[in-house]
């Protein structure tokens, strides 16, 4: 009698130590389970991460493209220009239009800008000094050079023509430029801004035309005339400053 409870016993433990391994054994399956989710969860993350990352480099390739078809398509063209840090340009209400330096093979290049400057301060309100006026004072005071004008030259100016600044500027090229296929027309000015009174420096610009656009290199569309392109260049000049 005691063999068979004894042995009961046993087969009881038995069953008990089964269930136990089959209990462990659904619990690893579950966290087996869990990790290959977990793993799942990490790709797909990953491909996220890899899309975000296609997506935005596609983007900056796109815009970058984008810019460089602007540059193609409209030219380029270049200015350099500083303006005096303390400079109110509002005090500034009358200007004297010094007679242009020319370094161009275009014999009156420098008149003809310097007629096209005048015209365009005219149209922003500002007074200028009559051209003919300025002519004949420079001659009176034996002024050979606008390059090597002095600071009590600019004064006198001031003085006699009841100007707030003078204006100088030089022509460093106006003509018809020759590229591989096609011609086109090519400007660049230098311009000064100096304040009668003291002599300053107010502002001062660099201003070179765009080349050829994308039209005309390809395609032998007509572009601007040399007139036009000289007075473009001096709006784009004149209105850094006014």
């Amino acid at each position: 009698m005691q063999v068979l409870v004894i042995k009961a016993a046993k087969s009881r433990e038995q069953r008990a130590k089964s269930k136990e391994q089959r209990t462990k054994s659904k619990e690893q399956r579950a966290g087996s389970k869990e990790q290959r989710a977990g793993s799942k969860e990490q790709r797909a993350g990953s491909k996220e991460q890899r899309a975000g990352s296609g997506g935005g480099f596609a983007l900056y390739s796109l815009l970058s493209a984008l810019c460089l078809f602007i540059v193609f398509v409209y030219g380029c063209g270049t200015q350099k220009h500083y303006v005096r840090s303390d400079t109110d340009i509002k005090n500034i209400k009358k200007i004297a239009v010094l007679p242009f330096e020319n370094f161009s093979t275009e014999e009156i290049a420098g008149e003809k800008i310097r007629r096209i400057v005048i015209a365009e301060i005219i149209s922003r309100g500002i007074e200028v000094v009559e051209p003919g006026e300025v002519s004949r004072l420079i001659k009176d005071m034996k002024i050979k050079s606008i390059s090597m004008i002095k600071l009590s030259d600019i004064k006198e100016i001031g003085t006699s023509t009841g100007s707030d600044a003078v204006m100088t500027g030089s022509v460093e090229y106006y003509g018809i430029s020759r590229g591989v296929n096609i011609n086109y027309p090519e400007v660049t000015i230098n311009l000064r801004l100096i304040e009668t009174s003291t002599g300053n420096v107010l502002w001062s610009i660099r201003k070179t035309s765009e080349g050829p656009n994308f039209w005309m290199r390809h395609f032998g569309s007509e572009g601007k005339t040399l007139s036009e392109t000289a007075g473009e260049v001096v709006k784009d000049a004149i209105k850094t400053i006014f």
